[in-house]
């Protein structure tokens, strides 16, 4: 059974709480998503993924993606169900881990507190 986030849910899937994904995706033999800002996350988790693109603001980071050897599958050509669902199964076979991120807020919060000159 897959795992899914979001409604409505095929009766494949078994849904996640939206509130804390990654304390049951973490762990998941693959991941598949569109890549927006999940890409982010996933690469913090470390999961071995599979990036699609949905729309034109996914392309550039599902580019990082390829370029790290992570499959990219682009939904939005005009392919039949059939065609993307076996398209997706390949793709799956060859899923990696995207290059391994340290989480950014540390970063973000010296850098905003030195422009506004306080010390946390």
């Amino acid at each position: 059974m897959l795992q899914c986030v979001g409604t409505p849910l095929p009766p494949c899937c078994r849904p996640v709480p939206p509130d804390d994904i990654w304390n049951s995706l973490k762990f998941a033999p693959w991941f598949i998503f569109a890549a927006g800002s999940t890409i982010w996350e996933a690469a913090v988790v470390g999961i071995p993924s599979v990036a699609v693109i949905l729309e034109a603001n996914h392309v550039l980071a599902a580019g990082w993606a390829a370029s790290n050897g992570v499959p990219v599958v682009d939904l939005r050509v005009g392919e039949s169900p059939e065609e993307h669902a076996s398209t997706l199964s390949n793709a799956v076979t060859r899923a990696r881990p995207l290059p391994e991120l340290q989480p950014g807020a540390g970063v973000v919060v010296r850098e905003l507190s030195a422009l506004i000159g306080w010390s946390p």
